[in-house]
């Protein structure tokens, strides 16, 4: 009996990330009638990772830098509920995203933790296509 051998790819960190950021550049957010541009032009890369001298980790630190803050903000407030007769907004959306073999640190389980208690969605994501829906979900688009 032969057997097919099936490839799987391992896309990176980076790869994912690129894809992404591809595909929001392309998509067109539209509210009602409106079109609000694309969703590229609310989507930031957080440049959290990579190696680094001293001295310019030490300058990035000062202008801000932080363990654990997720890879990227999609900075789109949307209105998702009622608190206390008061609408809720969410004001955006983080994404950590991580390869197959990728796990949480510590600080980045942490930072979600923060994010969410103070009203922003989350999520982990290990694909393009995860990463993709997390955002079609958080804007209530149509599949």
């Amino acid at each position: 009996m032969a057997h097919e051998m099936i490839r799987t790819i391992n896309a990176s960190e980076h790869q994912i990330q690129c894809a992404i950021v591809e595909w929001a550049r392309l998509t067109p957010i539209n509210v009602g009638k409106t079109t609000m541009g694309k969703i590229g032009d609310y989507l930031i890369k957080n440049a959290n990772e990579g190696k680094r001298s001293f001295s310019l980790a030490k300058k990035m630190k000062k202008e801000g830098l932080t363990s654990g803050v997720s890879d990227m903000f999609f900075a789109f407030p949307i209105n998702i509920g009622k608190l206390n007769k008061f609408i809720c907004p969410t004001p955006g959306l983080w994404i950590e995203v991580k390869s197959k073999k990728g796990k949480l640190s510590e600080s980045q389980k942490i930072w979600i933790e923060r994010m969410r208690y103070i009203g922003y969605q989350c999520v982990v994501i290990n694909t393009v296509e995860e990463g993709m829906q997390a955002i079609k979900n958080y804007l209530g688009m149509r599949l």
